[in-house]
């Protein structure tokens, strides 16, 4: 929500929440102790966004665009993996959990790029899908998308989660990445190098 209204700010996320997108999950003395050095000039590192568009409006994402075939909304997590149609994803890490754990699965992720994930029958990967669940999921196809190339939402997503969190789009959506915020970087801040 912060991003949408400031897309440069300079973010400190700490984890501490069920939906945790982009928390930082050090000990927060530690973090704190590094914001503090931040501040004094170097320590944070640009992120990619995704901006979903739409003739209803425009909505931010700063991990994944999910589109489900369910037309379940609220902030339900994906369990099932059967109902995944496709993804778009910035910012993944091997440690994350979710549909940023498959895309970080298939590879790092180039700066200013946008994974999109097609699931079916193909690949298999097993992930940890969500906390406490590790499961199968099937790739279909895989491509990196450039910054600034807007790219249609399949129709068959009955619902997009951007972050996990579901929302109705409508038709003709659309997404692409674009230049988003800055993340605290602790070792950065520490070593007194910007990332």
């Amino acid at each position: 929500a912060a991003v949408e209204g400031w897309p440069e700010a300079r973010l400190v996320p700490m984890a501490a929440g069920t939906n945790n997108a982009i928390g930082l999950t050090e000990e927060p003395t530690i973090v704190g102790l590094a914001t503090a050095q931040a501040v004094r000039g170097h320590g944070f590192r640009p992120l990619d966004r995704l901006v979903v568009t739409s003739p209803r409006g425009s909505w931010t994402a700063l991990v994944d665009v999910v589109g489900v075939r369910t037309p379940w909304t609220g902030a339900r997590a994906i369990w099932e993996a059967t109902e995944l149609v496709e993804a778009f994803v910035v910012n993944a890490t091997r440690t994350a959990t979710g549909i940023a754990a498959v895309a970080a699965a298939l590879g790092t992720i180039p700066p200013r790029t946008a994974r999109r994930i097609r699931f079916g029958p193909g690949r298999s990967l097993r992930v940890p899908l969500a906390p406490g669940l590790v499961t199968e999921v099937e790739i279909a196809e895989v491509e990196d998308l450039a910054r600034g190339v807007a790219v249609p939402i399949d129709p068959r997503d009955r619902l997009l989660a951007l972050d996990g969190e579901r929302r109705v789009v409508g038709d003709e959506a659309t997404v692409a990445v674009a230049g988003g915020p800055s993340i605290l970087d602790l070792d950065a801040a520490f070593t007194g190098d910007d990332a």
